[in-house]
C-alpha cells in the first residue's frame, strides 16, 4: 500500500480475510522515498496499530531506491522455501 495515504476500506476486508483464513500477511509500504525517515516510521508504526491480531509483518518499500528488496525477499523466501 502506498506509506503516504492511510489505509482504506479494501485494506481492512483483505486483513479481515487473512485473519479469519489464519494467512500469514506481509504489507509492503511502497512509496516509502517519499516521506522523511520520521515521517516513515510514524506511517509504519500507524499502520501496524491498525492491525488486529493476525500473523502479520510490516516494512518500508521502495522500487525507485530499493530501501527494502531484500527484506521482501528474505521474507518471500521464508515462505516459500
Amino acid at each position: 500500500m502506498d506509506i503516504r495515504h492511510p489505509m482504506g476500506k479494501l485494506d481492512h476486508v483483505m486483513l479481515d480475510y487473512c485473519k479469519r483464513c489464519d494467512l500469514p500477511l506481509h504489507i509492503l509500504l511502497n512509496k516509502s522515498d517519499k516521506l522523511s525517515k520520521h515521517a516513515a516510521n510514524k506511517a509504519m508504526a500507524k499502520v501496524r496499530a491498525e492491525l488486529p491480531a493476525i500473523n502479520a509483518s510490516v516494512q518500508q518499500f521502495s522500487a525507485l531506491t530499493g530501501v527494502g528488496l531484500d527484506e521482501s525477499r528474505q521474507r518471500l523466501a521464508d515462505w516459500l522455501f
